[in-house]
Order: structure tokens, then C-alpha cells, then sequence
């Protein structure tokens, strides 16, 4: 009776970390600045295979304004370059309308029951999950996917969040995905300020066609914060 008695109250501290767990992740969502990124004016850097393009988003300015490429691998982007920028924004800006779901939360990216303690020192916590999807075509990619969620202590936002693969990834006949990585990084927009995204970094390698190599890489940075009405 007394081992029962024990192996109850193990089972009830462990539901108890896992509820206070999910409480804990769900608060440091709740950090993040939903009104990103129309609520901002920022700069944003693009590195990737085809160079490195600065451009600027203002929202006080016309819709069809609001972006400015600045420059293209330290030069002054032709017609031709901004044109294709802006109808790219476009197309982004018009998906993104699309999409009801603003802000993210924990239920967004955390599939239920699914969030691990890894790790916690005095600065962070990390934990362990697997990605939540919408569709099964997504459910067999991110079968292969594992999730990690890093909360900072102080101030208690979430400041990563990492989708990797742990072995290769076949979406489809004659497609493999043998490296599959992706990162987003959180802070503060200033001192004191609101916590927004800072870096997305993403990384695909692989190979179609079973000849056709591919490797792409990209890492995106935002800078210089201003709030939209400043």
C-alpha cells in the first residue's frame, strides 16, 4: 500500500510539471508583439545564394510603398531588381492577408502533450516538442522533425525556436532531404522594449530527381525598430 501510495504521488508530481510546463511556454508566447510587422518600421537583411539585399518597411507609407529595396550586395538595386522585389513583397503581403491566424502561440507550433524539459540553467529553459501540423502531408514531413523551444528566464519570452531533422526526409518519389534546419530567434526590439523576431535562419539540402543536388541557405535579420506611428 505504501508503494502504491508512492507511485501515486510520482504520477501526480509528473502531471503537475507537465501541466505547469505547458503554462510556462504558453506565458512566454504570450511576450511575443502581435502587431509585427505592421505595426513597425524596420530594416531587413537578406543573406542567401543570390547575395545580400537591404530593403526598409514603413507602414505609414502607401500600401504599395510601404517597402523600399535600399541595396543589393552593397550597390544600388536596378529597375529591374526592384520590381521583382516589390512583386515578391506583394505576393508575401497578400498570403499573409490571407491567413487568419495572427499571432503565435504555443498551440501553433507545440503539438499537445508533446513539450519536454531538455534542459534548464539559470538562464533559459529548453524544451522539446514535436512541431504541430494542420494537414497529414505535413505530419509525415515533420514525422522526421524535432522541435526546440528555448525560454529565457529574464523576462520570460520565448527567444528560439528550431525545427531539425534527425534523418533524411523523402516528400515525395525522387525527392530526399537529407538536411533540414530552421531557426527563429527572439528579443527585444530596444532596451525595454517589446520582444519581436530577430534572426530566421533556414536550411535545406538535398537532392531531386536523385541528380539534381540542392543547397540553400538563408538568414534573415531584422533591425532598427521604430513603432509604426513614430
Amino acid at each position: 500500500m505504501r508503494s502504491a501510495l508512492f507511485i501515486s504521488l510520482l504520477l501526480l508530481a509528473a502531471l503537475a510539471r507537465g501541466e505547469s510546463h505547458d503554462a510556462l511556454v504558453a506565458r512566454a508566447f504570450d511576450a511575443l508583439d502581435d502587431s509585427f510587422p505592421e505595426g513597425w518600421s524596420f530594416t531587413e537583411t537578406v543573406e542567401n545564394g543570390e547575395g545580400t539585399s537591404i530593403a526598409r518597411f514603413d507602414p505609414n507609407r502607401p500600401e504599395a510603398e510601404a517597402w523600399l529595396l535600399l541595396s543589393v550586395d552593397g550597390r544600388e538595386p536596378t529597375e529591374k531588381e526592384t520590381r521583382q522585389f516589390q512583386e515578391r513583397k506583394a505576393r508575401r503581403r497578400e498570403a499573409r492577408e490571407s491567413d487568419d491566424s495572427r499571432s503565435v502561440s504555443i498551440n501553433d507550433m507545440v503539438a499537445a502533450g508533446t513539450l519536454v524539459l531538455r534542459e534548464e540553467t539559470d538562464r533559459y529553459w529548453e524544451f522539446g516538442f514535436v512541431p504541430a501540423t494542420d494537414t497529414e502531408e505535413d505530419a509525415e514531413f515533420m514525422r522526421f522533425v524535432d522541435g526546440t523551444l528555448r525560454v529565457l528566464k529574464d523576462g520570460h519570452y520565448v527567444s528560439l525556436i528550431r525545427l531539425q531533422n534527425r534523418e533524411t526526409i523523402k516528400p515525395g518519389k525522387g525527392v530526399r532531404i537529407d538536411a533540414f534546419d530552421t531557426r527563429l530567434e527572439f528579443g527585444r526590439a530596444f532596451a525595454d522594449g517589446p520582444v519581436l523576431p530577430l534572426i530566421v535562419h533556414s536550411e535545406v539540402r538535398g537532392k531531386a530527381m536523385l541528380m539534381i543536388r540542392f543547397d540553400e541557405t538563408e538568414r534573415i535579420r531584422y533591425s532598427d525598430f521604430r513603432r509604426a506611428a513614430d
